[in-house]
């Protein structure tokens, strides 16, 4: 039996939460105007495909083909009494990751929200979306760099993500590390490979 109808797309990832009652889906409608029904609606009329109109430097992957402006979101579906999709979150590029608490009230997001994301990769950040009052906050004092594959620790005290101090991007000649940091309090660095951030 269907959790729940999404209208055309894909999904990037999703999550169950602990208690089983809800499920985090990163989804990317498809462009209207390049849907199947839309496809077929023109060779009904006899129409050709219409031009792409192209606003944002982001439009295009390997593998993935033309998204034009469309973005992954992240929507948090209510499988227990089976409502409609609610989107949480949406990302500049539509790169980010996710989790639940151990106690399913929160989840938490690396992403990245400037308006020139792609060029700013050092801009990630960590946020914590409350789900009763979908408020979401930003957690403190992170250093500038990238952060991705975040995770809740199994007592919900901490959170670690794979990142890196400095301007460049995840794709670098530099790997990634594993940070440990408490989402509530100001922030420290420790010593590598491992860095806790308390």
């Amino acid at each position: 039996m269907p959790l729940t109808k999404l209208p055309e797309g894909s999904i990037g990832s999703f999550r169950w939460s602990p208690d089983g009652a809800l499920l985090a889906v990163s989804f990317r409608a498809a462009d209207p105007e390049w849907t199947q029904d839309a496809k077929k609606k023109r060779e009904e009329g006899g129409l050709s495909d219409p031009p792409r109109v192209l606003d944002h430097y982001w439009y295009r992957l390997d593998g993935d083909g033309y998204f034009n402006g469309q973005r992954y979101h992240l929507n948090v579906v209510d499988a227990k009494n089976r409502r409609a999709p609610r989107g949480v979150h949406e990302d500049t590029l539509g790169f980010f990751s996710f989790d639940f608490s151990p106690d399913s009230r929160q989840i938490v997001i690396a992403t990245n929200t400037d308006r020139r994301a792609a060029f700013k990769p050092w801009n990630d950040e960590l946020l914590l979306l409350d789900l009763e009052s979908g408020k979401t906050k930003k957690v403190p004092n992170l250093p500038k760099g990238p952060k991705e594959t975040v995770r809740f620790s199994p007592d919900g005290r901490l959170v670690a993500y794979a990142g890196r101090v400095g301007p460049d991007g995840s794709y670098s000649t530099e790997n990634l590390e594993l940070w440990v940091c408490d989402p509530r309090t100001a922030m420290r660095a420790a010593s590598r490979p491992r860095r806790t951030i308390a």
